[in-house]
């Protein structure tokens, strides 16, 4: 196989692995909106979770490192390191509320 060749088939065969991220990032979204919405706006979950701004831009910044990696793969891995070291700081929020 030529060197364009592979470079191609790597390309496409990683293209999958890009959208992994993205897909728990907007489920755990929809889960956490959905039971949130049951309890209704003054329920303890939609208080302790507010406007959640970690859970809200973790999915876009997967989706926009979705499509910079393919033009800049370093730039798409960049944002998915990016959301990993957001995530190392504890989330107390449900626990302050809740507990």
């Amino acid at each position: 196989m030529s060197e364009q060749g592979q470079e191609a088939h790597l390309k496409q065969s990683a293209t999958p692995g890009r959208f992994q991220p993205a897909v728990p990032a907007c489920a755990t979204l929809a889960v956490q909106a959905e039971s949130a919405r049951s309890q209704g706006p003054d329920g303890a979950l939609a208080r302790a979770l507010g406007r959640d701004l970690k859970g809200r831009l973790s999915p876009l910044a997967y989706i926009a490192g979705i499509g910079l990696s393919f033009v800049a793969p370093w730039a798409g891995l960049s944002l998915y390191v990016l959301v990993a070291l957001i995530w190392l700081v504890p989330d107390r929020r449900i626990e302050k509320t809740v507990g």
